[in-house]
């Protein structure tokens, strides 16, 4: 379980979070590098869900600072969809 000191922690870690969206929403949602013409047209996928899916994974991970530009957006959409594909029946 959870001990009340790493609970504390979390909720104050939320906290943070929270306020920073409300004073600058651009931190959590920033513009998007690609959209979802260019992952059909990299990828070679048809629209669908699976763009949707792909899109809010490269959100959280820009939003996260793990992807700053285009080329790194594309390494981990290509990463992350080979994954997908890997976990199909």
């Amino acid at each position: 379980g959870l001990e009340i000191d790493e609970f504390r922690g979390h909720a104050a870690i939320t906290s943070f979070v929270l306020q920073k969206h409300f004073e600058d929403p651009s931190l959590a949602s920033p513009p998007r590098i690609i959209d979802g013409q260019d992952i059909m047209a990299s990828l070679g996928l048809p629209a669908g869900p699976v763009i949707g899916e792909l899109l809010e994974a490269l959100n959280e991970a820009q939003a996260a600072g793990e992807i700053a530009d285009k080329p790194q957006a594309l390494k981990y959409l290509l990463k992350l969809y080979g994954e997908k594909i890997k976990k199909q029946p």
